[in-house]
């Protein structure tokens, strides 16, 4: 590795409407990590506002790191060049798989890059993470704590672990050895479409490849609703997933808090009974968008039952209703996605 290894590389990407929580976590992360270094934000910016990019260039300066700001359509016209499907997932989320061309963003002499949604609070020293071995994998990842039903969907086995796309760290030049994006691309183009954006286009096509992070980098959002044991007893997990030990070491010190939507809700919505509420607030209050009104929800049908059970059922049969319901969606969208590529474009 070279003279780059302690710089703490940070990727994010966000439009204007998640911008917000874009602010929040940026915060979270530079007050959590004082003694880093050296820290580098990059940010992937679809239309963000001038006032939101002040903003984000404000609190960087705050903590006297350095902010670069890249512009989507750049990506997007990569992705265009590369013959990248424009079949967007069951989720039509224009943004997601932007971070797939991370290569065209950082300099070439980054070792190690790591990539944060927005919909997270980071509560820990992440330079670790800048020499934690990797064993020439090109990625790693924390498995994702919903799929241990549906995974065969992609063709993940049981015992064979899949992975939570809201953190990923990169070992940006096994990343490029390994013609990651270019495989990527060519089986986008080439073999199928999936549900998701771009999370299961790592776990197929870079299969056995993943190096797997404790879950407490990636510690998502059912866990703080749930304790372990009861969530862990509905969604039961193979023996590919964390030991109890594991989760329990993740929730009492989680380094990234990754909260999702919970309810349909996210916690800038009005009236929010998002577990992580309490938590998002204390730094929202010292961010830069403090003033700024919460919306109100626009829930579904679905979902305004969904939050109702929620509320009145005792937790582990409302789980169970839950588990139903979220294993026949992504079961469907697996189905309606397995369409060969050429034929989805």
């Amino acid at each position: 590795m070279n003279s780059n290894t302690n710089k703490l590389n940070i990727l994010y990407q966000s439009d204007d409407n998640y911008a917000p929580y874009l602010g929040v976590s940026l915060l979270s992360l530079l007050a959590s990590n004082k003694e880093a270094p050296d820290i580098d934000i990059y940010i992937i910016a679809d239309d963000i506002s001038d006032e939101n990019i002040l903003k984000l260039k404000k609190t960087t300066e705050h903590y006297g790191r350095k902010l670069i700001v890249f512009d989507a359509k750049a990506l997007q016209e990569k992705a265009a060049e590369s013959g990248f499907t424009s079949y967007m997932g069951f989720r039509k989320n224009k943004m997601s798989y932007l971070k797939m061309f991370v290569e065209y963003v950082v300099p070439k002499d980054a070792d190690r890059l790591l990539y944060i949604d927005s919909d997270t609070l980071v509560r820990g020293d992440l330079t670790q993470l800048m020499s934690i071995p990797m064993h020439d994998h090109p990625i790693g990842m924390v498995q994702d704590c919903l799929m241990s039903k549906c995974k065969h969907a992609v063709g993940i086995g049981k015992g064979e672990p899949y992975f939570n796309s809201g953190v990923i760290l990169f070992d940006m030049k096994q990343w490029r050895d390994k013609h990651c994006l270019e495989r990527i691309v060519d089986h986008a183009c080439n073999v199928r479409v999936y549900g998701t954006v771009d999370q299961d286009f790592y776990n197929v096509v870079l299969k056995g490849d993943i190096e797997i992070l404790p879950a407490g980098y990636n510690l998502q959002g059912m866990y703080l609703a749930y304790k372990p044991e009861r969530f862990d007893r509905i969604f039961k997990q193979d023996d590919a997933y964390y030991s109890a030990e594991e989760i329990a070491q993740a929730r009492k010190n989680p380094a990234i808090i990754h909260f999702l939507r919970f309810m349909g809700e996210y916690p800038l919505s009005k009236g929010s009974i998002h577990p992580v509420q309490k938590l998002f607030d204390k730094y929202l209050e010292k961010s830069l968008w403090k003033d700024m009104q919460r919306s109100e929800s626009n829930l579904s049908l679905t979902m305004k039952i969904e939050r109702m059970l929620y509320r009145i059922l005792p937790q582990e049969l409302f789980l169970r209703i839950f588990k139903i319901f979220h294993d026949r969606m992504i079961s469907n969208a697996e189905k309606e996605s397995r369409t060969p590529a050429k034929e989805a474009r």
